[in-house]
Formats: C-alpha cells, sequence, structure tokens
C-alpha cells in the first residue's frame, strides 16, 4: 500500500472517531489507537490535529464533489431524480456531513477551512451553472444549485423529512417554469 492510500484509509478512519466522540474530544492518541498506530506513527503522515482535520473536510469535500458531478452527469435531464439521488446520498453520508459541520462552525476550526469553503463553494456554484445551463439561465441555475445546498443542510441539522419534501417542491416548481 503506497503512502497516498494509506493516507487516505487513516483520514476515512479518523473522521468515524471524529463523528463518534466529537472534535474536541478525540484527540490524537485517541486518534492513533484507533488507527492502530503510535502516537508518533501519526506525526509520520501529520503534522497534528489541525492538519488532520484539514486533511479530513478536504478529503470529504473531494469525494462529495466527485459524487455530486457525476450524478449530476447521470441525472442533468430529470431535476427529480436528481434531486433525489443526492437526498439519498446526503442522508447516507449524515454522520459524516454533521462531522464537517462541526469543524466548519467551530470557532476555532472553522478558521483553518475558511479557503477551503470558499474554493468549495464557487466550485459547486460554477459546475452546477455549467450542467444546467440547458435548462435555465446560469442565474437561475446559481440559485437553483443554491437552494438545494441550502435544502440538504437543513436536513443535515434537522433530519426534517417534511420541511425537505416542501422544499424539493418548490425547486421542482423553479425547473418546471424555467
Amino acid at each position: 500500500m503506497g503512502e497516498e492510500d494509506r493516507r487516505a484509509e487513516l483520514i476515512s478512519t479518523f473522521i468515524k472517531v471524529f463523528c463518534r466522540y466529537g472534535i474536541d474530544k478525540t484527540t490524537t492518541k485517541k486518534l492513533a489507537e484507533e488507527a492502530n498506530l503510535s502516537e508518533a506513527g501519526l506525526y509520520v503522515y501529520f503534522k497534528n490535529k489541525e492538519d488532520i482535520l484539514l486533511k479530513c473536510v478536504e478529503w470529504h469535500v473531494r469525494c462529495v464533489k466527485s459524487d455530486i458531478d457525476r450524478m449530476m452527469r447521470g441525472f442533468c435531464f430529470m431535476p427529480e431524480a436528481f434531486i433525489r439521488a443526492v437526498y439519498v446520498y446526503t442522508k447516507s453520508m449524515l454522520h459524516q456531513n454533521r462531522f464537517i459541520f462541526q469543524v466548519l462552525t467551530h470557532p476555532h476550526y472553522s478558521e483553518i477551512t475558511k479557503n477551503l469553503r470558499y474554493v468549495m463553494f464557487n466550485s459547486v456554484k460554477e459546475t452546477a451553472a455549467e450542467k444546467l445551463k440547458a435548462h435555465m439561465s446560469r442565474e437561475t441555475a446559481i440559485a437553483v444549485t443554491l437552494l438545494l445546498n441550502s435544502t440538504l443542510n437543513n436536513y443535515i441539522l434537522t433530519q426534517d423529512e417534511d420541511g425537505f419534501e416542501t422544499q424539493v417542491r418548490f425547486l421542482l416548481k423553479i425547473f418546471q417554469n424555467e
């Protein structure tokens, strides 16, 4: 196994550990134990806990973006199917997404992820505008993307199925009227 593969395996393990214990209660010692490493071995791959958190968020964002792009290519002509696929995907990743929210809103760690948030947000916006341009104007495509993002974020935080359904019906009306 190469170093990059090992790092990816560690990151996947670390996300599970952070989800189980929370950001503040997860120590580098706990991360090392769960990954079957010594604490010194952990520092072969990562500088410190902040570096681990940043790498976890970066990895998660790359995976989600790749998966959403794939769904967008597969369902770009079927808005309802796309929204449903993204919803099912979001639901399957609920714990990981909540972990990411914890990092992004944490008083200390949110600062180290600020640039990543901007890059991620702009990338999603531009990808959606490009994929949806056959169906709607660029401005509407960006607005729909932002509304879908907000809808999914609300679901991640509240798990409110009825609220999600109401917001999806609204989004689909936008597609039908455009």
